[in-house]
């Protein structure tokens, strides 16, 4: 009576970058009005979801953003209220998950 044990096999889980299914939309609102952005992906694992100004700039102080997650979307809406010229610009929300980003245009 005696026993035998394999070595360990090592499984390992690819979790693919998120995917944007929903650009955000080029928006006019006249000054002192808010403006209101979203971007939807779909990904797996824990995803963060930042929006950007200019490319790599954090976004206005007074923006607000609202995340709405179901089962296999991510949905970030990106509100700026009072909006000035100096607000004005080109947004873009990054999704990440682990070492993966994916960028909205």
């Amino acid at each position: 009576s005696g026993s035998s044990e394999s070595d360990y096999a090592s499984l390992t889980i690819n979790v693919p970058a998120p995917r944007i299914s929903q650009q955000p939309t080029d928006t006019m609102v006249p000054v002192t009005e808010t403006a209101v952005l979203s971007c939807t992906a779909q990904g797996y694992g824990d995803v963060k979801v930042v929006w950007l100004r200019r490319g790599s700039d954090p976004v206005p102080d007074k923006a607000n953003t609202t995340t709405i997650t179901t089962p296999d979307l991510i949905t970030i809406i990106l509100t700026i209220p009072n909006m000035l010229v100096a607000d004005e610009g080109d947004y873009r929300c990054r999704y990440m998950n682990g070492g993966e980003k994916t960028f909205s245009d």
